[in-house]
C-alpha cells in the first residue's frame, strides 16, 4: 500500500496509457468520499466490499474515510 505519496501515475497495458490513482493517504483525509456503482456490477463484489473485505481497495476506503457515500444504480 503507497502511504507516502498522495498521487501515483500507473501505465495500464491493457489501454497502453497512463492512469492518475488517489492513494490511501490522499482518499481518508478528503472531506467526502463518493463511490458511483453502475448496475453492470457483480451485486457479490458490492457486498464483499460491505463487509469489509479489505482484499478489495473500496472496502478499506469504506471503513476509514471520514464520509462514503454511496450511489447504486439500479437494474431495471
Amino acid at each position: 500500500m503507497q502511504t507516502e505519496r498522495r498521487v501515483a501515475a500507473n501505465h495500464v497495458p491493457k489501454l497502453d496509457s497512463w492512469r492518475l490513482t488517489l492513494t490511501f493517504p490522499l482518499i481518508f483525509n478528503a472531506r467526502a468520499v463518493c463511490f458511483l456503482i453502475g448496475s453492470n456490477k457483480d451485486p457479490k463484489l458490492i457486498e464483499r466490499v460491505f463487509s469489509g473485505d479489505v482484499a478489495l481497495p473500496a472496502a478499506r476506503v469504506d471503513q476509514n474515510a471520514k464520509q462514503v457515500t454511496w450511489i447504486i444504480e439500479q437494474k431495471s
